[in-house]
């Protein structure tokens, strides 16, 4: 759910972590790549404290697009706070 509506239209779908090399290591050119990428910065079960929301949180990324939804944060928040699991 996270991948498909998140991460493809806003990060992946937007060329960013699709480009060779991808930006800070982040590859989301499929749902087990970004799963395997974005793992450093999730603390399953703690949204509040994962760097991965913080930065979407704060409007850091997507970089040169429009911050995230209050929806878009809530579900992202939401996802690991119930543990980050692979969807």
């Amino acid at each position: 759910m996270i991948y498909d509506t998140i991460i493809t239209p806003n990060c992946g779908g937007a060329q960013c972590h699709l480009k060779r090399p991808t930006p800070f290591g982040y590859d989301f050119s499929s749902k087990s790549a970004a799963s395997s990428s974005w793992r450093s910065d999730v603390i399953a079960g703690n949204g509040l404290d994962s760097p991965m929301f913080q930065v979407l949180n704060l409007g850091v990324m997507p970089k040169g697009k429009p911050a995230l939804s209050v929806e878009n944060l809530y579900m992202v928040l939401n996802w690991i706070d119930a543990g980050a699991l692979d969807n």
